[in-house]
């Protein structure tokens, strides 16, 4: 038992480190549409205090590279025309208020938090030099109970986990703007109040998928991602669940705090004891996430249409709060409502509230 808890917090703490360390920088300066951004890390910003003035706009007189930490002096007048914040590692300097850092979040000078969007030349510039490992859906622990009976006891409360990663499997960006990458994510349910702590079901998630962004005016506003995923629950006999999909996930960033978010699947394959596993299960998933607070508190819905016509569905809420500024990490609230939260009870109703903690990419996170 107590194994199993270690393994899960060192995963845990993995993901978080792995994803924190590929985004070793966190913020560019703004400046009007005639200057390029330096890259450079926070804390390179915050106590850089050598400055210039180009269009009345002041940037830092160096670059800073995140691989290495190494500077780079530029000119006293103007960037030089495809300079490098690092010649060694090549990593260009991004033009038009983008940065490297995965959540297109920049800060103006007068501190005003805005969302930007990625530059379509920038995209095939910089995917040379972006970690190819890291988080793919959100990752999180939370614990509650479905308070059945008016109170919450051992028998109705659990915990619930998901641990999400992908690798892309091609450096760089493949005709179309698009890349392959594998994921694996795994979702499981855990009776921790109970006195042998058993797990109650586990979730298994590969999958192979080709992604390509979503342009608009020459800006990526969003992404698409197509994929060939196999679930199942990893056990035989009557307790057997498997399904394979086609699945199609797109999700766009309409402005700065507002996303949406829409997965459509195709299954087939399906275990003999889950034939009807579509019926509470459904083939679309539709979503909203609205952010506050300058993208330090979101809220979040997901509604999954149920077999049949009438107006029935599976829904899923969170409200999430950033604990610090720089971070992915956050406090999150989860409630779920309908069938198939998890494959091996998928036919039963269920009703849960949990609170715990999350760690979303620093892009477009999927649900």
């Amino acid at each position: 038992m107590y194994s199993r808890v270690l393994l899960c917090i060192c995963a845990f703490v993995f993901c978080a480190s792995a994803d924190a360390s590929a985004h070793r920088h966190r913020k560019g300066e703004g400046v009007s549409d005639t200057t390029q951004v330096i890259p450079a890390s926070a804390d390179s910003l915050r106590n850089n205090n050598r400055l210039r003035k180009i269009n009345g706009s002041e940037i830092p007189f160096d670059s800073l590279c995140y691989k290495c930490n190494r500077r780079q002096r530029l000119g006293k007048d103007s960037i030089p025309e495809g300079a490098y914040c690092c010649p060694r590692h090549r990593i260009p300097l991004i033009t038009d208020y983008t940065t490297l850092d995965d959540t297109v979040e920049l800060v103006r000078y007068d501190h005003k938090k805005y969302q930007g969007v990625y530059d379509v030349t920038d995209i095939n510039r910089i995917a040379e030099t972006l970690p190819s490992f890291g988080i793919f859906k959100d990752n999180y622990f939370v614990t509650g109970s479905s308070f059945s009976g008016g109170q919450a006891t051992k028998y109705n409360s659990d915990a619930k986990f998901q641990i999400s990663i992908r690798q892309r499997l091609f450096k760089g960006v493949l005709p179309f703007n698009t890349s392959v990458f594998l994921s694996y994510s795994q979702k499981s349910f855990w009776d921790i109040y109970r006195e042998s702590k058993p797990f109650d079901d586990n979730n298994y998630n590969p999958a192979l998928g080709l992604n390509s962004y979503i342009t608009l005016k020459k800006k990526v506003v969003g992404i698409v991602l197509l994929q060939y995923e196999h679930e199942s629950n990893g056990r035989d006999s009557i307790w057997s669940r498997s399904v394979n999909k086609l699945s199609l996930t797109g999700i766009l960033q309409v402005n700065k705090d507002l996303s949406v978010y829409l997965k459509i699947w195709y299954p087939h394959a399906l275990d003999i004891t889950n034939q009807d596993l579509t019926y509470y299960a459904g083939y679309a998933t539709a979503g909203v996430c609205y952010q506050i607070l300058k993208q330090r508190m979101s809220f979040s819905a997901y509604v999954t249409k149920r077999g049949g016509w009438n107006l029935n569905a599976n829904v899923d809420l969170e409200a999430a709060f950033k604990l610090t500024r720089r971070s992915n990490q956050y406090i999150c609230l989860k409630y779920y409502n309908g069938y198939a939260e998890g494959l091996l009870n998928y036919n039963k109703y269920s009703s849960y509230l949990r609170i715990g903690i999350v760690i979303k990419p620093r892009y477009f996170s999927v649900y």
